[in-house]
């Protein structure tokens, strides 16, 4: 199964633990897939396993474990909500603020 979360720019440690928290009990419980879920401060997706998915996490898991260096995002959203955004000068949102 793949979960994306999306929520806003700004996120606390408690919100973090939620969505984790969240995360886990929905992926353990028999959901019937795919599956948007609402919460109050982030939306959840639950979709199927997909192959194809591997190269786009293999991208972003360079990155985090320091494999390679940042690269201007792929898409809007991404770019949107990346804490780095409004120093970037790669960024593709926000780019006249």
């Amino acid at each position: 199964m793949v979960v994306k979360v999306k929520r806003d720019v700004s996120i606390t440690e408690k919100l973090r633990r939620s969505v984790f928290s969240n995360a886990i009990k929905y992926l353990m419980s028999a959901v019937e897939l795919p599956a948007k879920v609402r919460f109050r401060d982030y939306t959840m997706y639950i979709n199927e396993f997909d192959k194809s998915i591997e190269a786009h996490l293999k991208w972003a898991l360079d990155y985090w474990l320091m494999r390679r260096e940042p690269k201007a995002a792929p898409s809007i959203g991404k770019c949107a909500v990346c804490e780095f955004n409004y120093k970037c000068p790669f960024r593709i949102y926000g780019s006249t603020q």
